[in-house]
């Protein structure tokens, strides 16, 4: 085998290598922590219907310090699959841009979801949605992003948001649910109005 061969063998072998270092093989799967209720929030709305908190989605468990989460794709005992969706990417100006999805399917199963921008401080303006087999659905577009979790802190070094990755809170005080009817302070018919919240982790994100 002449020199030159040799040189082209061990370059294809040196951009082999680099090509499956670099790539990874596949990309990651995104797992995630949920915990989501909807009731009639400290306001004690009288126009939600729910005489306390109802637990619309459970992906994983509130464990302290870091709650545990299961994988996109895998079974979770008790309920059903869970299905992940999210994005959380860069946008400039210290902010990103998130898109998160969480659903268990079954007959007890349920999803939520938020997209808006978020910065190291939180956000607010962002569309959150609640939903639950058995209660139907409820959603908002004033919702609020906090860096929280069992209503304290996030427990961890430097900033709990970074590429493909946030930990926080979600608080959507006046979630409606289309279609209902309620009977609102002044005797007259609105629709079902609920503080929806969920605490929450999403990990490798795309």
């Amino acid at each position: 085998m002449s020199s030159l061969t040799l040189r082209r063998a061990a370059g294809l072998a040196i951009a082999c290598a680099l090509f499956v270092a670099c790539s990874g093989g596949k990309p990651p799967v995104a797992d995630a922590f949920v915990s989501a209720y909807v009731g009639p929030g400290n306001g004690g709305s009288s126009v939600c219907g729910y005489q306390s908190e109802t637990a619309f989605v459970q992906i994983g468990s509130p464990l302290d310090p870091k709650p545990s989460t299961v994988t996109s794709g895998d079974f979770q005992q008790g309920s059903g699959t869970v299905s992940l969706d999210c994005k959380v990417d860069p946008s400039g100006g210290g902010q990103f841009r998130i898109q998160l999805s969480a659903e268990v399917d079954g007959e007890n199963g349920g999803s939520i979801s938020a997209v808006g921008y978020v910065n190291a401080s939180g956000g607010t303006n962002i569309q959150g949605g609640f939903t639950n087999a058995m209660n139907g659905s409820f959603s908002e577009s004033n919702c609020t992003i906090t860096f929280t979790y069992n209503m304290n802190p996030v427990p961890v070094g430097g900033s709990p948001i970074a590429s493909g990755r946030i930990w926080g809170h979600m608080d959507c005080p006046n979630a409606m649910q289309g279609g209902t009817t309620e009977i609102g302070e002044d005797g007259g018919q609105t629709e079902r109005t609920c503080d929806g919240a969920v605490d929450f982790l999403f990990e490798n994100c795309n």
